[in-house]
């Protein structure tokens, strides 16, 4: 698996904010991934990626294989989108790892799963500027990683956290 799109911290310091939810009964997903929550079935699901640019409702923390989560409590614990939590994540064009360099800060993007199933990692696509849910506001060269924030309309509130 690749590097998993993960938790950077808070803006301003801390440690993001997150929470715990049942996931889907049909999911299977390593930690890393954006998820959304489903109100219909009270579950945690992956978030659909690509054209879908609304209703992320995080990072998860831990994975999930047919619907049991790694965690003791059974359900997966993930960081919530809202800004000012920050993400990190591996760059890439189409899905293909790229370089980050400073023309990329401040710039908005769409995210892109690279494989499938339980070896899948996100990253955040530079190919992609029409599906936009997050921007790019810091990179580390020495890591080859780069830091975001997820964009306010792609981020779910409503459903999740009443």
């Amino acid at each position: 698996m690749g590097f998993a799109m993960q938790p950077a911290g808070r803006g301003g310091g801390g440690w993001p904010e997150s929470y715990e939810r049942a996931p889907g009964s049909d999911q299977t997903y390593p930690r890393g991934c954006p998820v959304a929550w489903d109100a219909s079935s009270q579950e945690l699901d992956i978030h659909a990626g690509g054209a879908t640019v609304t209703n992320i409702a995080g990072v998860s923390l831990e994975g999930v294989v047919a619907g049991v989560a790694d965690n003791p409590s059974g359900k997966v614990a993930f960081a919530h989108a809202a800004h000012p939590n920050l993400f990190v994540a591996k760059l890439s064009s189409a899905g293909t790892i790229v370089a980050p360099d400073t023309a990329n800060i401040g710039v908005q993007y769409g995210i892109i799963v690279v494989g499938s199933g339980s070896t899948q990692y996100w990253t955040v696509d530079e190919a992609d500027t029409s599906n936009v849910v997050c921007e790019v506001v810091d990179i580390d060269t020495e890591r080859n990683v780069v830091f975001f924030k997820f964009l306010d309309s792609a981020v779910q509130l409503s459903g999740s956290y009443d």
